[in-house]
């Protein structure tokens, strides 16, 4: 019996750190639906909304309602922390990114996932990427553990 406790015990607190990784959307209202990383979630864009396939069903996101992707390890609510410090403005063609970690790399892909610019955040400047020679549709920008969507028209 103490064999089967254990066992029990054992394969309940390696479940719960395990699932506690997980990729976590956000939409502009703020709701924030966590996958675990233990159920292997696949992330799709289409012309209209966010595919996520994962082991227990299958979410659908209106790009329209989408804000942001993140990854939460489940050591803190340092994710909540992250993305509320950061900001994004669309002005003249451009996007401009706020509240960046000095250093860390911001690359910019499209639909498709091709890079299509990149660069590494400086120090106590807002980070700029130019979107005037990109060509109407959905892009993505990737900092770190979050993950924005961005639609030019």
């Amino acid at each position: 019996m103490r064999k089967l406790l254990l066992i029990i015990i054992f394969v309940l607190c390696g479940q719960q750190t395990y699932a506690q990784r997980s990729l976590v959307a956000k939409t502009k209202n703020g709701k924030l639906t966590y996958f675990s990383l233990a159920q292997n979630p696949h992330v799709y864009f289409g012309r209209e909304s966010i595919q996520i396939y994962y082991e227990q069903e299958d979410v659908s996101i209106l790009l329209d309602d989408f804000e942001s992707f993140s990854y939460n390890d489940g050591s803190s609510d340092a994710v909540e922390a992250v993305a509320d410090k950061v900001g994004i403005e669309e002005k003249d063609g451009q996007v401009i990114l706020y509240g960046l970690q000095e250093g860390s790399p911001v690359r910019l892909y499209n639909s498709s996932g091709v890079l299509m610019a990149q660069g590494i955040v400086e120090r106590g400047i807002p980070f700029t990427l130019s979107l005037r020679s990109l060509p109407a549709g959905v892009y993505v920008i990737q900092n770190n553990h979050q993950t924005f969507k961005i639609q030019k028209r």
